[in-house]
């Protein structure tokens, strides 16, 4: 067997004759323990396969005693064989004999020679054995042992020629034994193919070569200009690392040393050590950490010892132990090195950095080197080309780091000759920028001054622009809503109070239009200010439906106000800002909605919470044309509206919903909308708002034990104002039905159900349907819901509209009373109307819902006003008031008046705007002239068209008691005059 070996050997990979019996008979032994060896998976080759790894299909046995033989091997059980996943394993260093084995398969149609590699060249010793299917041996005996001309083909790695014929099966047996580190890539390659893989990798090794070749060659060329030790030190390392790739190629085999076998051994280690010893130095010598790091600089001393002591025993001791002493030397160095350049960075030593960076990929890739050398990091890629990557990287940000360097000391030498010269400059330079500064700092604040004047002068004219159109437009409207207002009180046809009711509306939608501008600019000046006072929810929520309800009479909408059981209905908060953000979400669903309904919905944000401030959800819904998304999103920008043709047809100016998100955002919530095109919208605000004070809320209180399980009955409503109804006066305690046809209630009557209220629309029901209603046994009464602007049924079993409690026709039954409710109403007043027709006891003061009797006292207003119409509206609500009135047209004759008899008058109206004399200037004359006499002070109230707070502050500094701005309401008017004018204080009644 032996022999048969050597002559396998000698003839470098042919496939060998038979020579004699002896050799026969050991082929027939190894046939008959071929038997076992089928458990071997085939490694079958298809035609066109140009390579094929075989590790991962290979199976591993460990010899441990290392002298079996193959036929020993072949006798192995099949269990005790291994197996590996990876394509490269690595197993560390071991003492073992491995054992490889493997079956092929060629199934091509033409014989063809393929390559078996062993990719690691640092084996020292490889036995490659190929038996056929008829007993046909051939063995190679490799290694870096051996002389590099005993290979079968000159290669770095380990390569045997297999010539594969079609359709046979080939068994390889691989003995490996080494003293470095155990990695077998075993692969199979198609010979043209290998070859052309590599010629590329030889290409990548020329240029890594090349590169480090240059970076020494350069780096020489500067150590002899500058005479620099660190150059010599780097030179020395790189040398060192660019020797050890190579080994680790096998290049270094194969063109430097091909007949030096025992140097192949000890280059590993000894590389390493010129690496570790010079490139320590080369730290030392860069960082200079004598003097920055002086107790890191002993260690590196001691590891620079180390390394050349190493140097020397690579050179006696085994290569298996040098090896591993360099390895486990290089990691805490590593470690070390890294933390020195970390910390002298972070000290802000130039060099350092690039330093750092170099040093730590370098060094990194030793570390990675030297796991796998234990088996501990198996990726073949980082084990077998880290520090070749590493070192071409090392290559160049080293020679960065001495450039850098050597411009540090250049800059140092040229930093001293030059500092007088720069101190000069900078004096020179200083006094220039002193002049310059100076002049920019004056150009700067005249700039600044003007600009600031511009701006002041800018806004100065848009305040007086828009005061100026609001008082221009205020005046005459203040003539048309107070003449409106007049006229309402006489006697008027229903259409002709229709009529008058279009026209205030009509003028309170031109005052909300200038409002609105009005109230954008100070929104944008910053200069709007909340007013919280405690208000009635119910009473707000009425007065802005009803300044719709002509409107949507006109159009047939139904407007509904809805509370939900748990939402307060007393608050504090600012109802004049409420207002306006109402009204501008009602008028839109007004307007744009054709037919069907709107909705006013009000409930507490946090229901069931109590505490002193609470948050408030209002909500505006409408059947109207609906919203698409994409205009969602711009829908509360300034100047905002769905399309133009949006404003072509309905109108306005795009802030309403603007101001409202502002005013929202002001009062301490949000607003938003859900709304889908043809499906109608809905758009919601929140609010914070606080407790009422107990009194006001105890004021406002109805008792509702009276309407306790009370039963009524809801007739020929419609579906919304149903439900409004039903969870109205479910959230009462009473007892609510529904019918649609009046037969239907008629038939409840007769089976004798309890009714004791009976609400219906009076415009819906015919004077036939009426009769037959008023047989009904009703225990309380009817709620007649009466639309806005229609006269009521000419049938006798309707109540009058003017009686809030008018009692029952002539035809209705005797227990039967009715009351009027007018469209839209709001819970308090349904609620007010049914405990009158229950006449309970100990109602409590309903003067909010209730008209005051506004007649006053008799006493005398002095009236300053210029305009002629003006002086008609203000006549007019003050005679109503029971007042006696006295005009004149401007400032001046007011101060002549007042001076001529002080005691005549009790009150004064002062317009601010007048000619020959203003108001300002004659309530001035007038508070002088007062304090001379050391009369008492008559009461002066502004009534002007400006709105601003800058003339409402003037108004109070000339010495006016109040404020009122036009157009004038008779309500706001009366609670003014009331408040001042008191009976015991008449001047008239004094005199």
């Amino acid at each position: 067997m032996g022999h048969l070996l050597a002559a396998a050997h000698k003839m470098k990979g042919l496939r060998p004759a038979i020579p004699g019996p002896g050799l026969r008979l050991v082929l027939i032994v190894l046939l008959l323990l071929a038997g076992g060896a089928r458990a071997m998976p085939d490694v079958i080759i298809q035609a066109g396969v140009l390579s094929q790894p075989l590790s991962p299909l290979a199976q591993y046995y460990f010899d441990r005693d290392g002298n079996r033989t193959l036929a020993e091997i072949r006798t192995v059980p099949e269990a005790r064989w291994i197996r590996s996943h990876s394509r490269a394993p690595v197993f560390g260093y071991r003492e073992d004999a491995l054992w490889i084995r493997t079956s092929l398969q060629y199934e091509g149609r033409q014989p063809q020679t393929w390559l078996l590699e062993l990719a690691y060249p640092l084996l020292d010793s490889v036995d490659i054995y190929l038996l056929t299917a008829s007993g046909a041996l051939s063995h190679w005996s490799l290694g870096d042992t051996q002389p590099f001309a005993h290979r079968p083909l000159a290669a770095g790695d380990f390569l045997v020629p297999l010539r594969l014929e079609p359709e046979q099966r080939y068994q390889v047996y691989l003995r490996v034994q080494t003293s470095s580190s155990l990695s077998v890539p075993l692969n199979l390659w198609q010979e043209d193919q290998y070859f052309a893989v590599q010629q590329s990798t030889l290409v990548g090794h020329g240029l890594y070569y090349g590169i480090i070749l240059i970076m020494v060659l350069y780096n020489l060329f500067i150590y002899f200009s500058v005479r620099h030790v660190s150059y010599l030190y780097y030179i020395g390392a790189a040398l060192g690392c660019a020797a050890y790739v190579a080994t680790v190629q096998g290049l270094g085999y194969q063109f430097l040393w091909p007949e030096q076998p025992w140097f192949n051994e000890v280059a590993v280690a000894a590389s390493l050590s010129v690496f570790g010893l010079l490139g320590l130095l080369f730290t030392a010598s860069l960082l200079d950490t004598r003097r920055h790091t002086p107790r890191a600089h002993q260690v590196l001393r001691l590891l620079t010892l180390c390394f050349a002591i190493e140097l020397l025993l690579s050179f006696v001791l085994p290569a298996r132990a040098s090896t591993i002493m360099v390895s486990v030397l290089g990691m805490p160095t590593t470690l070390i090195v890294i933390c020195i350049g970390i910390y002298l960075t972070l000290q802000r030593v130039r060099v350092a950095r690039f330093f750092l960076l170099a040093w730590s990929i370098l060094l990194v890739s030793v570390f990675c080197t030297g796991l796998g050398k234990f088996g501990l990091l198996p990726d073949p890629f980082l084990v077998d080309y880290a520090v070749e990557l590493a070192s071409a990287a090392e290559a160049i940000l080293f020679s960065f780091a001495l450039a850098d360097r050597i411009n540090d000391e250049r800059r140092a030498t040229l930093a001293a000759h030059q500092n007088a010269l720069a101190n000069e400059v900078r004096t020179r330079e200083e006094e220039h920028r002193l002049l310059e500064l100076k002049y920019q700092t004056g150009v700067n604040a005249l700039k600044n001054q003007e600009s600031l004047l511009r701006a002041r002068a800018e806004n100065e004219a848009k305040s007086r622009f828009l005061a100026t159109m609001s008082h221009e437009i205020r005046t005459p409207l203040n003539g048309v809503l107070g003449m409106s207002q007049l006229m309402a009180d006489t006697p008027l046809e229903a259409n002709q109070r229709f009529y008058v009711d279009a026209i205030a509306q009509s003028g309170h939608t031109l005052l909300a239009v200038v409002d609105d501008f009005m109230d954008y600019s100070h929104i944008a000046a910053g200069t709007l200010e909340l007013k919280p006072v405690d208000v009635d929810l119910e009473q707000v929520c009425h007065q802005c439906l009803t300044a719709f309800a002509a409107s949507a009479e006109n159009k047939q909408l139904e407007l509904i106000c809805r509370f939900t059981a748990d939402a307060p209905r007393q608050v504090r908060l600012d109802p004049v800002r409420l207002r306006q953000i109402l009204l501008n979400l009602l008028a839109n669903a007004v307007k744009f909605t054709a037919e069907g309904y709107v909705i006013l919905k009000v409930a507490p944000v946090d229901a069931g919470a109590k505490g002193v401030t609470r948050g408030l959800r209002f909500e505006v819904e409408d059947t109207g044309m609906g919203i698409p998304p994409e205009v969602q999103e711009t829908l509360f920008q300034a100047f905002s509206q769905a399309d133009l043709t949006v404003s072509r047809q309905f109108g306005g100016s795009g802030l309403g919903l603007n101001i409202s998100k502002k005013l929202v955002e002001l009062m301490g919530g949000e607003i938003g909308v859900s709304s889908a095109p043809d499906c109608g919208s809905c758009f919601w605000f929140t609010v914070q708002a606080r407790q009422a004070s107990s009194e006001f809320v105890q004021a406002q209180a109805l008792p509702l034990a009276p309407l306790r399980d009370k039963t009524a009955l809801l007739l020929n409503l419609s579906v919304p104002l149903t439900q409004a109804l039903h969870e109205q006066l479910s959230g009462w305690q009473m007892q609510v039905q529904s019918a649609s046809r009046v037969e239907e209630a008629i038939d409840r009557g007769q089976r004798q159900e309890r009714i004791d209220y009976l609400v219906l629309n009076a415009s819906s029901l015919s004077a036939a349907d009426c009769s037959r209603l008023a047989d009904m046994p009703i225990g309380s009464g009817c709620i007649w819901l009466q639309q806005p602007g229609i006269a009521a049924q000419p049938d006798a079993a309707q109540p009058d509209a003017a009686q809030p409690d008018a009692t029952q026709p002539d035809n209705a039954g005797p227990e039967q009373r009715g009351a009027m409710l007018q469209l839209p109403f709001v819970p308090r007043q349904l609620q007010l109307a049914l405990l009158q027709l229950q006449e309970a006891e100990a109602l409590p003061n309903l003067e909010s819902l209730v008209p005051p009797a506004f007649e006053l006292a008799q006493g005398m207003v002095l009236v300053v006003e210029d305009n002629q119409v003006n002086q008609l509206v203000i006549t007019g609500m003050l005679t109503k008031m029971g007042l006696g009135v006295q005009l004149v047209a401007n400032g001046q004759e007011a101060v002549e008046l007042l001076t001529v008899d002080e005691r005549c008058f009790d009150l004064v109206l002062m317009d601010c705007e007048m000619p020959v004399l203003d108001g300002y200037q004659a309530t001035s004359l007038i508070r002088q002239y007062e304090r001379q006499r050391r009369l008492p002070r008559l009461p002066i109230i502004a009534l002007t068209a400006h709105v601003l707070e800058e003339h409402r502050q003037q108004a109070l500094t000339v010495g006016m008691d109040m404020h009122l701005s036009k157009p004038v309401e008779f309500l706001d008017l009366h609670a003014v005059i009331a408040q001042i004018l008191r009976p015991d204080e008449l001047r008239l009644g004094n005199a």
